[in-house]
Parts: structure tokens; sequence; C-alpha cells
């Protein structure tokens, strides 16, 4: 019930793996896209070529700073929410009204 709680509020549903480089959780697709824009900046590219669709079916091309700060935005919020659940579960007894706004960033 906590874990479904959980993953409603990021709304991902594809496994999560920790991204070896920095040990946080994200999804494999954010893995993916930081190590893209990683290889991108390093040699300099600062165009806007990564393209991306947003929860509204936007679309837009970010450059590769703008997809490492996107990422490392989403993982800490990941981690936060992650907190959020180990802490529900360790809760004796659980609330009740564990989906209250009020246990979740």
């Amino acid at each position: 019930m906590i874990d479904a709680q959980s993953a409603g509020r990021y709304s991902i549903s594809q496994a999560m793996e920790v991204c070896q480089s920095k040990g946080h959780f994200a999804p494999r697709r954010f893995c993916l896209l930081s190590k893209t824009a990683r290889g991108l900046h390093e040699v300099g590219v600062t165009a806007p070529v990564l393209f991306l669709t947003d929860r509204d079916n936007g679309d837009h091309y970010l450059t590769p700073a703008q997809v490492i700060e996107l990422v490392n935005a989403g993982k800490a919020f990941m981690q936060v929410l992650h907190e959020a659940k180990r802490a529900l579960k360790a809760t004796e007894p659980i609330p009740v009204n564990y989906d209250d706004d009020s246990y979740w960033p």
C-alpha cells in the first residue's frame, strides 16, 4: 500500500536502479539520459540538442547542461520520496491516512 502510494507520486512504471556514478536511486532512462548529457557536455556541446517530451506532452530541445540539472533535480526528489516511504514503513502502526500529502514531499 505504501509502495503503491510512492509509485503513484513519481508516476514511473519502470524498475528502479542505482545510478552507479552517484549512488542515487533513479529510473534507468534518467541514468541513460544523464550519461548522454554528461558526455556531450564534456566535449563542449552547448546547443539544445537533446529532445524531451514533458508530462503535458510538450516537446522541448534542451542543452546538455539543462538535462544534467533536470536529471539531478529528479534524482534528488526521488531520494526524498524514497526516504518518506521508508519512514512510513517504519512507523508502528502505519497511519491509516498514509496517503495524506503531509507524509509525502
